[in-house]
C-alpha cells in the first residue's frame, strides 16, 4: 500500500491499494487517488473520499519517497509534467520516514478487531480467532472503503498537540492533522496548484489497450485493478 503524508501536517492525503510489486507506475497512481478529485472517486469508489480535508489537496510542490521508484524514466517524465521537484529522503531524518512507517502500523493496529480474518502472530490471534476462510477475505473496494473510513477518521482525530505553538494555539488551531492542513492554508504557508484533470490522467494512469467485442468492451483484463478506473477516468 502506497500512503501519501503531508510532511507538515501529517494528514494523509492519498493512497493506493496495489496488487503488484512497488514500481513507479504504482506510486504514480497514489497521486492520482491523492489529486483526482472527491467526484471522479466518490463514483469510482461508492463511498464518501473526502478524507477529512478542507481544502482538497492537489499535487504538492515537492514530493519524497524512496530512491526505488526515482530510479525509471517514468520518474523522470512525471516529473517534468507535474511535479516541480523529485527529493530524496535526507540522510539522518528517520522522523521524515519513520512517519509513513508509523502510519502503516497505525492503520494495521486499527483493523485487528474490525478486519475479518485478520491476525497477527504476535497478538496469538491465530489461537484466539481460530481458522474461519470464510470470513477471512474482504472484496478490494469493501476493504478500500475501510480504508478511507479510517484515514478520515485519522485525520480529524489524531492528537498533533506536541505540534501546536502559542501563536496556533491563539488563532483556536484544532490540534489534529486536519486542523493543522486547513490552518497551514488559511494563513498562506500551504500550496495548491490546478491540474487539468486530462493531465493527470494521461500522466498518471496506466495504459494499455482495449477492444470491442459484440457484447463487451475489454480493457487490461489480466489486471482487473485497473479495469473501470481508466474507462471511467476517460469517458
Amino acid at each position: 500500500m502506497y500512503i501519501i503524508v503531508d510532511v507538515w501536517s501529517t494528514a494523509i492525503v492519498g493512497f493506493y491499494v496495489c496488487l503488484t510489486g512497488p514500481s513507479w507506475n504504482t506510486a504514480k497512481i497514489s497521486l492520482f487517488n491523492a489529486c483526482a478529485g472527491p467526484e471522479l472517486m466518490d463514483a469510482f469508489w461508492g463511498c464518501p473520499t473526502l478524507m477529512g480535508l478542507n481544502p482538497l489537496p492537489t499535487m504538492c510542490f515537492a514530493l519524497m519517497c524512496d530512491r526505488g521508484e526515482y530510479l525509471s524514466k517514468g520518474a523522470s517524465y512525471t516529473s517534468l509534467k507535474l511535479i516541480p521537484c523529485l527529493s530524496y529522503a535526507p540522510p539522518y531524518r528517520p522522523d521524515l520516514k519513520g512517519l509513513v512507517e508509523v502510519l502503516h502500523r497505525i492503520k494495521k493496529d486499527a483493523q485487528y478487531l474490525f478486519v475479518p480474518g485478520a491476525m497477527d502472530a504476535r497478538r496469538a490471534e491465530l489461537e484466539l480467532r481460530k481458522s474461519r476462510p470464510a470470513e477471512s477475505a474482504l472484496t478490494l473496494r469493501e476493504y478500500v472503503q475501510y480504508l478511507y473510513y479510517l484515514f478520515d477518521e485519522y485525520n480529524l482525530t489524531a492528537n498533533r498537540l506536541h505540534r501546536i505553538d502559542a501563536h496556533m494555539g491563539a488563532a483556536g488551531v484544532f490540534p489534529s492533522p486536519a486542523g493543522l492542513w486547513r490552518w497551514g492554508h488559511m494563513v498562506g504557508i500551504g500550496f495548491r496548484r490546478a491540474t487539468a484533470r486530462d493531465d493527470l490522467i494521461s500522466t498518471l494512469l496506466p495504459s494499455a489497450s482495449a477492444r470491442v467485442t459484440q457484447c463487451k468492451l475489454v480493457f487490461c483484463s489480466s489486471l482487473q485493478l485497473f479495469d473501470g478506473l481508466v474507462i471511467t477516468a476517460s469517458s
